[in-house]
């Protein structure tokens, strides 16, 4: 298995939200949203990398770490090949979940 290695480390802060409250929010413009407005959603929780990974671990059996700050720092320069990078390494793997559950690719967001 692949380890997943994330940018930065594992005391970045970084905002979550329950999929309770997201519903409830969407819920909430159904009923008395308004054109325009913009809303954020996010919990009080004082979540970090480290800490979701230790989930992502426990819960998927996969292994996580970190890039660092010079490594992370230098993929911004160059994110957008990064991301391209990631996803061709993750497209195959994609494509055959899709097939075994007779999903056509153009069905979804990320054909």
């Amino acid at each position: 298995k692949t380890e997943m290695r994330f940018l930065w480390g594992e005391d970045l802060r970084i905002h979550t939200v329950h999929v309770q409250d997201v519903a409830a929010g969407i819920w909430h413009l159904v009923c008395a949203g308004e054109v325009g407005e913009a809303y954020n959603l996010v919990d009080s929780n004082d979540t970090t990398q480290g800490n979701f990974n230790a989930l992502l671990e426990s819960i998927y059996k996969v292994k996580t770490s970190f890039h660092g700050s010079i490594m992370s720092s230098l993929a911004k320069l160059k994110l957008e090949e990064l991301v391209d990078e990631a996803n061709d390494g993750h497209e195959e793997s994609w494509v055959e979940l899709l097939a075994t559950k007779n999903i056509l690719p153009e069905m979804t967001p990320l054909n």
